[in-house]
């Protein structure tokens, strides 16, 4: 399991958290944010860090600060003028690639409990991003 594969499980996690299902799935989504929130935060402190090093901060149309926008469903990095994107790619992916401590083990739920609730994701396709938290 990778960082990255945990930072994207952890939005669909939040995601399904503020819709508000059954009891049984919002213990799920709770045992795995615990399970998971460390390595989150560290992700997303060194993201941050990374960030910081190579793009510069702006204020997207609605006035948040980023150091990215959204153009087409693609993600533009607002990089800094004496940036070496190579060297900015290669530590984001190595963050994103980093394994994580093998004493992460998900708190499954059954497919069949997610298929039959009454709540959908925003995405179809988030469902590819906590795959490894169900079981058949």
């Amino acid at each position: 399991m990778t960082l990255g594969k945990i930072a994207n499980a952890m939005q669909i996690l939040e995601q399904i958290k503020r819709k508000k299902p059954s009891f049984k799935i919002d213990y799920w989504v709770m045992r795995n944010i615990k399970i998971f929130s460390d390595s989150y935060n560290f992700f997303v402190q060194k993201r941050t860090e990374i960030l910081e090093k190579y793009c510069n901060l702006i204020k997207d149309e609605n006035g948040t600060p980023s150091y990215f926008s959204l153009k087409d469903g693609n993600i533009i990095f607002n990089l800094k003028s004496n940036t070496n994107y190579e060297d900015f790619s290669k530590e984001i992916d190595e963050l994103i690639n980093m394994s994580c401590d093998e004493t992460l083990i998900p708190y499954k739920l059954p497919i069949d409990v997610i298929n039959n609730s009454d709540f959908t994701l925003d995405n179809e396709e988030d469902i590819f991003n906590i795959d490894f938290l169900l079981s058949e």
